[in-house]
């Protein structure tokens, strides 16, 4: 290793007090091997493999150095992010119980406001206190730069863990319930672990697997969790501006009697391009903001000037842990790719959960299995926005626009699939809608007055009728009386009210999934339902399709294999050319010049 540069006097250094560790001959061997004195070699290079020998001795690097926080802050920041790693850790390993349940509750509230508190303070330091001047990454620092071996161990441990319990606690097949966990990151696996070693083929420089497992769990966590909170909010605003025609159920006044017209399907449309279009690409888009090209970007980045910088205790979060190294396009692409993975992995759990009853129904893992594609999908629409953001990065004058090009084709397409998944959803032959006004008469018996411009209700086949295929009508059995459907007006006189202040209990239509309208309807928990109207059979619809005229299911697949072939090819053709292109510009190291810039050296 080269001569570590002098540390800087202490006079200025507000966002971080460096300190030299002092390494016996063996401490220092033991630490060249990294995390892998307790993880093993197994899983990828450590930092005395010769492909990061450019990185210990570069000048921007100090292996010798870390860090500690502002005096100001040593006494308050440590415990927040003790408390607030601890509390989600504890929270998300929780048993399932309602004893459970209320304590990670309880934990999780006090772990969000020591995360709240911790949070606060570095974005108060970061706007408050000048910018400190560049100071070299430390050891901890440099690992975290490059990707954390632990983030793999870890992962691999809560993979298995998971699967052991899932198989463990099943209620029935513990087999089919251990694939339903593995139907939840297959697509994830398949895909991620050989472009992994692919990336180590073409790149100059190792990927560790932590790099990636950074951006899968970014992914998963922030992207997932945030999105889900935009698109709930803007799919009830879209409700709240047009009830009857909304991208969550774009049903037109008189559905089921009449499919909903083309304008009406295209302001769906538009509306699921501004909803998970925009949200779910933007915030999967966001992650990759993580990512620097070089070592002096690294140490000149707003994340090691301008925040709280520490990086004595390595179990503690820090804003310098927030930066990424991709010193490759490749590099930004597998990063792109592994966003892309959490988020589907994450998606699925949900999903999955909601599907799990149906498959222990009928032993049949086939719907489950599905979301294998859709993950695949969005590892291939953040795959792309990533090669784009590669060119942008990597090409001389680094043109800013090119970097939007990849997200708006993604924004666009993403919205378009949901859209179509909508559009072609299906309701369960057993799911029968009606429109109806009704009151109750003096008996308590319910009257009702059937219309194409009534409210919709959800009715239901009498007594023990089911569901004709062919007719899409109720069977009627002989045994069960017919329904009252006597006029409203003529209740209304004797009830002496009048027919507008009737009492009417209108099916709540529930935002839940955006590919299965057809549960939102029927599982809508305490929605009024009525008996069919089976003297008029003309004024109900058993399993009818949200949009009658659609061609079918085929589109969503054609839609969402397009985008899986765009992304095969940009990463099978296009990286390598970026690649070569990006290494045939390389000029030889010139040490002198960095240390200039960097001013750490006289």
């Amino acid at each position: 290793m080269a001569d570590a540069p002098p540390l800087p006097s202490h006079d200025g250094l507000i966002n971080g007090v460096p300190y030299r560790i002092e390494r016996t001959q063996e401490q220092a061997e033991e630490n060249q091997q990294g995390s892998f004195v307790l993880f093993g070699r197994a899983l990828g290079p450590t930092l005395a493999h010769p492909g990061f020998e450019s990185f210990a001795n570069s000048p921007y690097v100090d292996l010798e150095r870390e860090y500690q926080y502002p005096p100001d802050y040593r006494c308050i920041l440590p415990p927040l992010a003790l408390v607030t790693v601890a509390g989600f850790g504890i929270c998300f390993m929780m048993p399932v119980s309602l004893v459970g349940a209320l304590v990670a509750s309880q934990i999780g509230l006090l772990a969000c406001c020591t995360g709240c508190a911790f949070a606060c303070l570095n974005v108060g330091h970061f706007f408050r206190e000048p910018r400190s001047p560049p100071q070299p990454l430390s050891r901890t620092e440099l690992r975290h730069l490059i990707g954390r071996t632990a983030c793999t161990f870890w992962t691999i441990i809560f993979f298995f863990a998971g699967l052991i319990l899932h198989m463990a606690t099943a209620d029935g097949d513990s087999i089919l319930e251990g694939e339903l966990f593995l139907m939840e990151s297959l697509g994830a696996v398949v895909v991620l672990v050989p472009a992994w070693f692919l990336a180590n083929r073409i790149t100059k420089h190792p990927v560790k697997a932590g790099f990636m497992m950074s951006f899968f769990w970014s992914g998963a966590i922030f992207s997932t969790e945030l999105a889900g909170v935009f698109n709930t909010a803007l799919l009830l605003f879209w409700q709240s501006l047009d009830p009857t025609c909304n991208a969550a159920i774009p049903q037109g006044p008189s559905w089921p009697f009449d499919a909903p017209s083309a304008s009406c399907v295209g302001k769906a449309a538009l509306e699921w391009i501004l909803t998970p279009g925009i949200v779910e690409e933007s915030l999967k888009f966001v992650v990759l903001t993580r990512l620097v090209t070089s070592l002096e970007e690294a140490v000149n980045s707003q994340a090691l000037t301008r925040c709280p910088r520490m990086s004595m205790w390595p179990g503690l979060p820090c804003c310098g842990w927030f930066l990424k190294l991709a010193s490759s396009p490749a590099l930004v692409v597998l990063a792109g790719m592994s966003a892309g993975a959490g988020f589907g992995s994450m998606e699925n759990v949900q999903y999955i959960a909601k599907l799990s009853g149906l498959v222990k129904a009928t032993g049949d893992i086939g719907p489950a299995s599905v979301r294998v594609f859709t993950a695949m999908l969005h590892i291939a629409m953040t795959g792309t926005c990533a090669f784009f953001l590669a060119i942008s990065m990597f090409s001389p004058g680094k043109p800013k626009f090119v970097k939007y090009i990849g997200w708006a084709l993604m924004v666009l397409g993403h919205g378009t699939y949901d859209a179509f998944c909508t559009f072609q959803s299906q309701l369960d032959l057993d799911s029968c809608f009606t429109r109806a006004t009704c009151i109750l008469d003096i008996t308590g018996v319910e009257i009702c007055e059937f219309s194409k411009s009534a409210p919709l209700m959800r009715c239901l086949c009498p007594g023990t009728a089911v569901v004709n295929e062919d007719t899409r009508k109720c069977a009627v059995n002989a045994t069960v009386a017919p329904e009252r459907d006597d006029s409203l007006e003529e209740y209304a006189i004797i009830l002496n009210v009048s027919v507008p202040d009737v009492h009417e209990e209108v099916m709540p239509l529930a935002l839940q999934t955006p590919q299965k309208a057809a549960a939102w309807l029927k599982s809508s928990v305490g929605a009024h339902a009525i008996q069919c109207p089976m003297k008029h059979p003309e004024n109900y619809v058993c399993g009818p399709a949200m949009v009658s005229w659609w061609p079918g299911a085929w589109t969503s697949w054609l839609l969402g294999s397009g985008m899986i072939l765009l992304f095969a090819l940009l990463a099978c053709c296009g990286v390598p050319v970026l690649e070569k292109r990006f290494q045939d510009s390389q000029p030889e190291p010139a040490a002198s010049q960095a240390e200039i810039s960097m001013g750490v050296r006289p």
